[in-house]
Order: C-alpha cells, then structure tokens, then sequence
C-alpha cells in the first residue's frame, strides 16, 4: 500500500474509531435506541429452551413456513431479528475494540484508495468524495434494517447519522492525506 494511502487510511481509522467510540458511550442516541425484556432472565430460557439449531441468526415469524401462516403471524406480530449464541460466550472488550479498529482501518482504506484516485483536486471536493462514500454505506445499512426486519425508526436515523458522521469526520483526515506517489 502506498503511504498516503497508508497514511490516509490510519488517520481516518484513528477518527473513526474515536468517534464510534464516543457515539456508542458518550451521546445518549444508542443507549435510548436499545429496550429491555421486563423478565430478561425468563425470556433468556426460552430462548435458550427453543433456539434448538444453535448460534445463528433467528426470525420470528420463521420465514420458512408456509406464505400464509408466515403473513398471518407477521401481522399479529412479534416481529424479530435476532442474534442469538445459546450458549454465552465471553466477553473481552479489548479484542472487540482491536476487530473494530482493524474492520475501520480496511474502510477507510478503501475509502483512502478512492480519494487518492482525485488528488489532484481540491481537499474540499476530495472530502465530499470521502463523506458520499459514507452516506451511502450509512444509508445502505439503516434503510434495510428498517424495511425488511421493522428496526425501529428512531434506531435507524440513528444508525445512519452515526456513521454518515463518523465517515465524515474520518474523511477529514482521510482527504487530507490519501495520495497516490508522485501526486
């Protein structure tokens, strides 16, 4: 890699790691987007109890049954997308943070490769370059959560400023430094 692609991409690595962080702990949008079982350990069992086909993604309504049941239970509702490890695992902030920043590192050198392709021009057009890139991955994210598994509102418009944000502030440094030798 190139070393103001490098250079491009660590930066704007750095600035998105930063402001994830500070958007997930800091800002009170996420911790307001997330709602809680009134008996979690209860609805934990019956989780446990009936997720017989192990760590996967699960739906409910169940998608795979037949068309009719499936529109019927989907308008009576509960409707869920949901994660599920049945069995636990441990927990270690350290390597989900090292992941995060590795996964933010490989897109902002994508987003850095790109940039770089317009060097020539000016910081402010090479960071709207850098900010379209992040509103589309924004948007190409939240509108689906809310169109096929019914995220919530409030949650998606969450998902999408957080990221449209965090992609702009990382192409502050990203247009800054993303250049191709000899440019």
């Amino acid at each position: 890699m190139k070393k103001g692609i490098f250079l491009g991409a660590l930066v704007g690595a750095i600035i998105a790691f930063v402001w994830s962080f500070l958007s997930w702990t800091v800002l009170p949008w996420y911790k307001t987007s997330f709602k809680k079982f009134c008996k979690s350990e209860q609805v934990a069992e019956v989780i446990r109890e009936n997720a017989t086909s192990g760590h996967g993604v699960y739906l409910l309504p169940g998608c795979c049954e037949d068309e009719a049941k499936f529109q019927c239970d989907y308008k009576k509702g509960p409707i869920m997308f949901a994660i599920v490890k049945p069995t636990g695992k441990d927990f270690n902030m350290v390597s989900n943070l090292i992941v995060q920043f590795i996964t933010l590192f490989v897109a902002a050198g994508i987003i850095s490769y790109i940039v770089a392709s317009y060097a020539g021009s000016s910081y402010g057009f090479r960071l709207l370059v850098s900010t379209l890139i992040g509103i589309f991955s924004a948007w190409i994210i939240a509108v689906p959560s809310w169109n096929w598994w019914a995220a919530p509102v409030g949650f998606c418009v969450v998902e999408f400023f957080s990221n449209a944000i965090m992609w702009f502030l990382a192409g502050l440094g990203i247009a800054r430094f993303a250049r191709h030798e000899g440019k």
